[in-house]
């Protein structure tokens, strides 16, 4: 397996050195395994669980502490999340919401997705970049960020502007007229009346978007 910021671990054990042994010894059998599901995974660990989202809990020490992972069985990939002691695993309130309702898989209505916005609003006042891969709610925000994505993209997808829509917008972005438009493309006015109606256009409307937005 090929594991990911590992230096967390690394970073853990100097805090804490009576880890150290334990940790490397994860790291060994991780990395000389070839998972390729939960059940190759707990011949390795009997004591993982998972947890849901592709995460895994890994007992280290026995019960003294605790690390969470991300793992994708098909490229063999294994994401450090989290490495505490197992008072600091509880307070991972998504955690414990998971094991508690293990059901959740998506958020179903709106009163849950206004809750766990406002979570999230709290969460973005304690997690920052220096402290992601240390703290207990880093793994929290993570995991309901990915569950707001999931309502956002079923619930309220944004689709691509419209190719007279988006021109429009370049122009006014640009302050610049049909005509001065046509110029700017080499091609007469009518054909920007063509662009601008809706019609398809006899230039291919990718290659005329990338000339339109890459001009400054």
């Amino acid at each position: 397996m090929r594991i990911f910021r590992y230096r967390t671990l690394a970073q853990y054990y100097h805090k804490h050195p009576d880890a150290k042994t334990a940790l490397e010894d994860w790291f060994s059998k991780t990395e000389e395994s070839e998972w390729n599901n939960f059940s190759d995974m707990k011949a390795t660990f009997n004591s993982v669980d998972a947890v849901e989202n592709h995460r895994y809990v890994f007992n280290i020490k026995g019960n003294s502490y605790r690390l969470i992972a991300i793992v994708l069985f098909v490229p063999k990939h294994v994401y450090i999340r989290f490495i505490g002691t197992h008072a600091e695993y509880d307070k991972i309130t998504d955690v414990q919401s998971l094991k508690k309702q293990q059901a959740m898989k998506a958020i179903t209505n709106d009163r849950e997705y206004q809750t766990i916005t406002k979570r999230i609003d709290q969460l973005l006042d304690i997690v920052t970049d220096d402290n992601y891969n240390s703290i207990p709610e880093a793994v929290e925000l993570d995991f309901l960020s990915t569950l707001i994505e999931e309502y956002d993209r079923k619930h309220y997808p944004i689709a691509l502007p419209q190719l007279s829509e988006a021109i429009r917008l370049r122009m006014y972005e640009m302050n610049i007229n049909q005509a001065e438009l046509a110029k700017l493309l080499g091609v007469s006015p009518s054909r920007i009346t063509e662009y601008l109606s809706g019609k398809e256009p006899s230039l291919n409307p990718t290659f005329t978007l990338k000339i339109i937005f890459d001009k400054k």
